[in-house]
């Protein structure tokens, strides 16, 4: 987390922030280093974020050699990126804060930890509903 200064992780991970340009690189697949560039920034083990996107081992290494995410993959790590800046944004630029609150249960999801429902996209819409609740002051 430390090094990246200002800078948003949407300019770090080298991801485009939306529109046509994003739509093209999700279908292409992101780089196989974009995983690393975003595990730094958030501060969230690489594992753990492979984890989250639904990936093995043996995947994820298969992907290291193609040097790209499949269209899947990159959709799943697009959804973390958005909740990520959104919950950096909740926690008002803390990034240790927005991590532990990602990998911790939360009340508002059921008790699931918002890192593990962003395989889904109806996961990743829960999270980034609560998080919209709670910038509002909505606790319930």
């Amino acid at each position: 987390m430390e090094g990246f200064g200002d800078s948003s992780i949407w300019s770090v991970a080298g991801i485009p922030r939306g529109g046509v340009s994003l739509l093209n690189e999700v279908e292409r697949g992101f780089k196989h280093g974009t995983v690393k560039r975003v595990a730094e920034y958030s501060g969230v083990s690489q594992q753990l974020l492979i984890e989250s996107l639904g990936l093995n081992r043996s995947t994820y290494s298969r992907r290291a050699k193609a040097g790209r995410l499949n269209q899947d993959e990159s959709d799943k790590l697009y959804r973390f990126t958005e909740v990520l800046s959104n919950t950096i944004e909740l926690f008002e630029g803390d990034k240790v804060a927005a991590k532990n609150w990602l990998q911790s249960p939360v009340k508002g999801l059921g008790e699931r930890a918002p890192i593990d429902m962003i395989k889904t996209q109806s996961g990743s819409e829960m999270v980034l509903q609560l998080i919209e609740r709670l910038e509002e002051g909505v606790f319930s």
